[in-house]
């Protein structure tokens, strides 16, 4: 929730979290799972070609390889699936490639 105004010429990404319902795996109100995905926004200047664009889509969805856990403060999130890279688009004067990840992160109210 931030003002950006992107440099002309240099790649930036955008980064949006989609959630989900909550995953209710067990009866009661103990534990449930928070679901949903994270989506980059790869956007590069249109016209200089697509590689550059798909080789960093393929860096992150390397990087946020399914079972990937990132913990912090005593809580873990889960990348559940194999991050999908989606078909590249030119969208103003950028070329955009997504990389979507579906995560998990198991709550336990006491």
């Amino acid at each position: 929730n931030i003002s950006f105004t992107p440099v002309p010429g240099t790649p930036y990404q955008d980064v949006q979290i989609v959630p989900r319902a909550p995953d209710n795996q067990t009866l009661g109100d103990g534990y449930y799972r928070e679901t949903g995905e994270l989506q980059v926004f790869l956007c590069y200047p249109s016209g200089a070609g697509s590689a550059a664009c798909m080789n960093r889509a393929i860096l992150t969805r390397d990087h946020f390889k399914r079972g990937t856990t990132l913990s912090q403060g005593g809580i873990e999130v889960i990348i559940t699936t194999t991050p999908k890279i989606t078909s590249g688009s030119v969208f103003n004067d950028r070329y955009v490639i997504g990389v979507f990840m579906e995560y998990s992160c198991g709550v336990l109210k006491v």
